[in-house]
């Protein structure tokens, strides 16, 4: 792992945070909490009036309404955002829908929209989804079913590099006729939505009946690893303080489903924080639509207002979450014995390709996310159903190659593809798999240099001992809430000696190494320690990377490193 300095110059107490912030390239009213009045006004988005209009002239009308999803933790909440408002507040004739991964896959088909407009549907609205489906968009059409397409995923472009958009009221974050751009996930965009119908109304957005919605909003933009700056910040940070019980809105309390799956994690309500959200909650909405191929079940945890029966789905995730990790381990073991490896264990070929028999689908985006991370290389990988043949396949990238235009380049061997920069879908026919795969390997030499592969360890600053304080942790906190986009600050001390270690878990797999840096003692953890950050000895010096965190026994706080990499001395 490579290291690389932000700032080398000399910190202080006074001077870290100011160093922090330009590092990130921005301003000190970055610093948190935010209030409602910083968020913007939903009627921006375009075409945000046309769309509003017409769901209005549905509900008026009486007509029926369905609601189109993904099976993400983004495309589910998004459509009980919009369905649940619609229903709740409105009335409306709505219903919910959510294709079955492997029986439907992702997005619209000719088969969910038959299904549908059979069921006397006038107005379809889609969630997370449907950008690229500028055909089906038509189908529909014909049909005599008008559509909107609500999205954020990237558009289809023509020969001359120019976006595409489907020929129907389009509201998107980043629409390439809109002024002010975005980037907001399926979720915010749905929030939008019922925000901007209360606007219509009410002459505000944000009220009584869209505020309890915000928790999906924030669960939505770290689910779906969107940037934390601009509005995302402001969505993300009033999320917490409403899922905390610190935004009170007409006294609501948070949704009951939330309750019960915060319960069943072991997740303190008041301790939320978008780790949280990312690692712990998270997994266990996204574990129906992968393990069950439906994720019918998260939709109803996040819509119910029963307990009894939130509490039987929270346990019900929470058990398909286990199920979940063991079957990724299961096929992340499958595919390093496809990798071809180099003496030092690392993958010889720039882009990892794997593909297996009748694997779960639901599975290979993760299995595809733990080996990226393993071998730092863009990562394919497929499952080919046998009984169907059909491939199906899942993508996650690393910084410098861009997963969706390295499938543009080989969209003659696919059937469908779309996505981000950093993770995309894609199916093809069992018979392209070797051309496929021979065509993304070349597209990875041409790409990527030996050190775009090198996985390199972003530090913010180095720090001495001495701020090494709970004040120092505090301050840190203020540019809170951390992920994509806003990384959580990371430091190293240079002058390190090792004192002790201790290791710790069932299997001995984490590690406290207690060490003294310029004379003041502190502890650091490695969960799921490597074994080459195991064995330091006792009175070497050594560099340490770490995050800063605070540990609190028997009401006393004190500060603790939180390890990202050691490095001996030279």
């Amino acid at each position: 792992m490579r290291w690389k300095v932000k700032y080398d110059g000399i910190v202080t107490n006074e001077n870290l945070l100011e160093i922090l912030l330009k590092n990130r390239g921005i301003e000190k009213d970055f610093i948190h909490p935010y209030t409602i009045e910083d968020l913007s006004n939903p009627m921006e988005i375009y075409d945000m009036q046309k769309a509003v209009d017409r769901i209005d002239k549905a509900i008026q009308n009486k007509e029926k309404i369905y609601i189109h999803g993904d099976f993400d933790v983004d495309g589910t909440a998004a459509t009980a955002i919009l369905w649940s408002y619609l229903y709740r507040e409105k009335k409306a004739d709505v219903m919910p829908y959510i294709p079955h991964r492997v029986d439907e896959g992702y997005g619209l088909s000719k088969k969910t929209l038959n299904k549908i407009i059979d069921d006397g549907s006038k107005l379809i609205i889609t969630v997370d989804c449907g950008i690229k489906d500028i055909e089906l968009t038509e189908y529909c059409k014909s049909k005599g079913v008008d559509i909107i397409i609500s999205d954020h995923h990237e558009f289809v472009h023509d020969d001359a590099d120019n976006p595409v958009l489907p020929d129907t009221i389009v509201i998107h974050g980043m629409h390439p006729k809109a002024e002010k751009k975005s980037i907001i996930c399926g979720g915010v965009t749905a929030w939008k939505i019922i925000c901007a119908i209360e606007y219509t109304y009410t002459g505000y957005g944000y009220n009584e009946k869209t505020i309890p919605y915000i928790d999906l909003a924030a669960i939505t933009t770290l689910s779906d690893i969107m940037p934390l700056k601009d509005e995302n910040r402001v969505i993300v940070d009033l999320g917490l303080q409403y899922m905390r019980g610190n935004l009170k809105i007409a006294d609501q309390d948070l949704r009951i489903g939330l309750q019960e799956l915060c319960k069943v994690s072991k997740v303190e309500l008041i301790n939320l924080d978008t780790y949280h959200i990312g690692f712990v909650l998270g997994p266990r909405l996204n574990a129906p639509g992968r393990v069950e191929n439906s994720a019918m079940n998260s939709l109803r945890l996040l819509c119910t207002d029963n307990k009894l029966k939130a509490q039987e789905l929270a346990i019900h995730l929470d058990g398909l979450n286990k199920k979940r990790q063991d079957m990724t381990e299961k096929y992340i073991k499958e595919v390093i014995s496809q990798i071809d490896l180099n003496e030092n264990g690392d993958a010889k070929s720039k882009v990892i390709v794997a593909y297996g028999e009748n694997w779960p689908e639901g599975i290979v985006g993760l299995v595809a996310g733990k080996i990226a991370e393993k071998y730092y290389r863009p990562t394919f990988i497929m499952s080919h159903n046998i009984e169907e043949k059909k491939v199906t396949g899942s993508a996650r990238s690393i910084k410098n190659f861009h997963a969706v235009k390295a499938l543009d380049e080989c969209k003659e061997h696919l059937s469908r593809y779309g996505g981000h920069y950093m993770a995309a879908g894609f199916s093809l026919i069992p018979e392209k798999i070797e051309d496929f795969k021979t065509a993304l390997l070349k597209v990875g030499e041409r790409i990527l240099t030996d050190d775009d592969i090198i996985p390199e360890l972003s530090i913010d600053c180095i720090l001495s001992g001495l701020s090494l304080t709970i004040n120092t942790v505090g301050e840190i906190k203020g540019l809170s809430p951390f992920g994509y986009g806003n990384a959580t600050p990371v430091f190293a001390s240079e002058n390190v000696v090792h004192v002790s270690t201790k290791l710790m878990g069932t299997t001995q797999q984490h590690v406290k190494h207690t060490l003294n840096i310029d004379g003041i003692v502190v502890d650091g953890i490695i969960f799921n320690s490597p074994e080459k950050l195991k064995n330091l000895v006792s009175g070497e010096k050594y560099k340490v990377a770490f995050t800063l965190d605070e540990n609190e026994w028997n009401g006393k706080k004190t500060v603790q490193l939180m390890i990202k990499d050691i490095v001996v001395t030279d």
